[in-house]
Order: C-alpha cells, then structure tokens, then sequence
C-alpha cells in the first residue's frame, strides 16, 4: 500500500507521519491541528522558559511525593496506631494521590496550553508546572513540544502527555488491584 493521504492522516492522529509535506514529522494530535496557527495560543506564541523555573520543578517533582507520602504515613499512624500497615498504607494513599495529580495535569492543564484559554499563562509557571508535575522526563518533553511548536509556528502537543495518562492510570490501577488483593489477604489470614 502506498503512502497516501489517508495513510498519514490516520498516522497523525498517534504523532508519526508527515504534516502534509514531504520530509517533515507530525507530533500534533489531529489533521485540525496541523492547520491551526499558535497566534490564538499566548502560551506557544510567546514562549520563553527559564532553566532556572525548570530545574526547581524538577527538584520539586523528586521532594513533593516523598513529603506527601510521608504525611500520609505520618497521618495514618497517628490515626490507626504505629504500627507498620498503617505506614504502609500512608504511603500507598500518598502515592496514589500523587500519580491522580499527575493524570489531571497531563489530561487537563498541559493540553490547555495549546489553545486560547491557557490554564497558566507565563512561560515560567508553565515551564516549573510542566517539570514539577512531569518530572524529569515529562516535563522536559513538554517544555520542548512547546518550544517546538513556537519554532514551527503550529501546535507539537506530541504524545507524552498521553504516555503520562496512560501510565498513571496503569499505575492508579495497579495500586488499587494490589490493595483490593492485600485486603482479601489479610481477612483469608485472619
């Protein structure tokens, strides 16, 4: 089957192809895309981040969830005794709380960027939301599309951030699977 139209277009829709020209790569999400201008995208159009924003939210990205986990151990502990399962479950409560957070900022403020009514607005929110919430590898991707997108003057949401998405949800679920089975464990036990 030749490379036709149709072919690329349907390869658009998952990020690899070509936007229509020859020679060039396609990390947009749909055809739509492809033909929007980023003059209605203030976060794209003017987009200058800082390094500086950047590499705290990196650092904020590795400190925030082990702080979350631990409050909720810590919380957990006080609430249902010292003991080792309460911890436990503290920390699987504080990461699942985490990974929740990550899901709705990949399906809801990263994608916002690329359209008029950005969830934030200056480059360097954008740039420590995108590391403090991607990490290191989310994050700098995402920052990265955004600039790429500047450059080529159309949106490059690219598909990380529903890599990110799909991984927390595998994630949310594994947890969940896990206590529901740590559960039926523990009453089988008793």
């Amino acid at each position: 089957m030749g490379n036709t139209s149709q072919d690329n277009t349907m390869a658009e829709g998952v990020g690899i192809g070509h936007a229509g020209r020859p020679g060039s790569s396609a990390r947009f999400a749909t055809q739509a895309e492809a033909q929007q201008s980023i003059d209605d995208m203030p976060v794209v159009k003017h987009w200058n981040p800082s390094r500086s924003s950047a590499a705290i939210g990196v650092v904020c990205s590795l400190v925030f969830p082990a702080v979350i986990m631990l409050l909720a151990a810590s919380l957990f502990a006080v609430v249902f005794g010292a003991g080792h399962n309460a911890q436990g479950a503290g920390l699987f409560v504080g990461a699942i709380v985490e990974t929740i957070l990550v899901i709705l900022y990949a399906s809801v403020f990263y994608p916002s960027y690329f359209t008029s009514n950005p969830m934030l607005r200056r480059s360097d929110d954008v740039s420590f939301a995108n590391c403090f919430m991607g990490g290191i590898v989310f994050g700098l991707l995402w920052n990265e599309n955004i600039r790429t997108s500047m450059l080529v003057k159309r949106p490059e949401k690219g598909a990380s951030y529903i890599v990110a998405i799909v991984l927390g949800g595998i994630v949310v679920t594994n947890f969940m699977l896990s206590f529901a089975f740590g559960m039926i464990g523990e009453v089988l036990m008793w």
